[in-house]
C-alpha cells in the first residue's frame, strides 16, 4: 500500500510536459552536464522546478547512478497490483473531479466546511497558529536527522507559512471557486481515469503527469496569495567557500514578501555538484537493505522530490534539500 500511494502521488501531483517530453529531457541533460559551479547547481534545480520539469529537477539533484536506482525502484513498484477497493475509490474520485458539472458539485460539498470554518475555527486560528509554531520549532530543534542548516531553514519556513495562513481568508467563496476550478482543470488535464492506467505509466510519463500536478498545485496556492514560481525565481546562490570537491553556498530567496536565507553544503561527485545532505541520504538508503526489503524505499524515493514535497517529494527532499537550504 505504501508503494501504491507513492505511485499515485507520482502520477497525480503536478503540470504538462507530455507533448515536449523528448525535447525537454535532452535540454535538461545538456544543462545539467554543463554545471561548473555549486551555485549554478542550486539555481538550476530552482529553475527546473519553476518550469514544472520535475524530471529535470530530479536529474539535476541526484547523480546519474542514483537517478537510475530511483527509476528502477519505481518500475519495481509498478508490479504491485492495486486492491479492488483502492481501484474503485480512485476511479470514483477521478470521475467526480472531471465530470461536466464538477465545479458546481464540489463547491456545494465545500460550502458546509466553509461555514464551519467561519463560525468555529476562524476565531481560534491565531491561538492554533501560535501553538503550531511553538510545537513545530520544538520538533525542529529536537529532530536529530536535520542538520543545523536544515533546522534554520525549517524554522524560517514555519514562521513564513504561519504568517501567510494568518493573512488569508480561507472562507472567501470567490477564492474557493477559483481554487476548485484549478483543481478540476488539472484533473482533466491529467487524463487518468483509473488506478490501473496510472500504474501503467512509465517512469518518464509518470513524471510528466506529476509535472501537470505540480503546476496545478501552484495555481491553487496562487489563488490564496502563495506564488511558488516567484519564490523559485528569486533564488540567488553565491559560493561562500570552495576547496577541492567541497563547497558551501549561501542561498537567498523571497517567500511571502519575506527575505529568507540559508547555507548549503555541496559536494562534487563525478564532475557535478550536489547537496551534501541529499547525497548522504541516498548513500544511507543504498546501504540499508533492510529498509528496502521492508518496502520503505518507494516512500523515501517519493519524499526526495515533491516538495513540491515531491513529488513535489520523488522531485522533493533531494530537490528541496539542494535548492532551498
Amino acid at each position: 500500500m505504501n508503494r501504491l500511494a507513492s505511485l499515485t502521488v507520482a502520477s497525480l501531483l503536478a503540470l504538462g510536459l507530455v507533448a515536449c517530453q523528448s525535447e525537454t529531457a535532452q535540454t535538461t541533460e545538456a544543462k545539467v552536464l554543463a554545471s561548473d559551479s555549486p551555485a549554478d547547481a542550486v539555481e538550476r534545480i530552482a529553475s527546473e522546478l519553476k518550469s514544472d520539469n520535475l524530471l529535470g529537477a530530479m536529474q539535476a539533484a541526484v547523480p546519474p547512478a542514483d537517478f537510475d536506482a530511483l527509476k528502477a525502484k519505481y518500475e519495481e513498484g509498478r508490479k504491485e497490483q492495486p486492491s479492488a477497493s483502492d481501484a474503485a475509490e480512485f476511479a470514483e474520485n477521478m470521475a467526480k473531479l472531471t465530470e461536466s458539472d464538477a465545479e458546481a458539485k464540489l463547491m456545494a460539498e465545500l460550502e458546509p466546511l466553509l461555514v464551519k470554518y467561519e463560525t468555529e475555527m476562524q476565531a481560534q486560528l491565531p491561538m492554533l497558529l501560535a501553538m503550531g509554531r511553538g510545537y513545530g520549532q520544538q520538533w525542529v530543534q529536537e529532530e536529530k536527522t536535520l542538520s543545523e542548516d536544515q533546522k534554520k531553514q525549517t524554522i524560517q519556513m514555519i514562521d513564513a507559512i504561519a504568517n501567510w495562513v494568518q493573512s488569508v481568508n480561507f472562507a472567501d467563496r470567490d477564492k474557493a471557486r477559483q481554487a476548485i476550478s484549478k483543481v478540476v482543470a488539472t484533473a482533466r488535464k491529467l487524463d487518468i481515469k483509473t488506478l490501473e492506467a496510472a500504474q501503467a505509466l512509465s517512469f518518464e510519463d509518470a513524471m510528466a503527469k506529476a509535472s501537470i500536478g505540480s503546476a496545478g498545485l501552484k495555481d491553487v496556492l496562487a489563488v490564496y496569495g502563495l506564488n511558488i514560481n516567484a519564490m523559485l525565481a528569486s533564488v540567488d546562490s553565491k559560493v561562500v567557500s570552495e576547496e577541492g570537491d567541497v563547497a558551501r553556498v549561501s542561498v537567498s530567496y523571497t517567500m511571502f514578501d519575506q527575505p529568507l536565507t540559508a547555507d548549503a553544503d555541496m559536494v562534487r561527485r563525478d564532475g557535478r555538484w550536489y547537496g551534501k545532505d541529499s547525497l548522504e541520504k541516498l548513500d544511507r538508503e543504498r546501504n540499508s537493505p533492510a529498509e528496502v526489503a521492508g518496502g520503505e524505499d518507494m516512500d523515501d524515493a517519493s519524499d526526495d522530490f515533491q516538495d513540491s514535497d515531491d513529488m513535489e517529494e520523488a522531485g522533493s527532499d533531494s530537490a528541496s534539500d539542494t535548492s532551498g537550504q
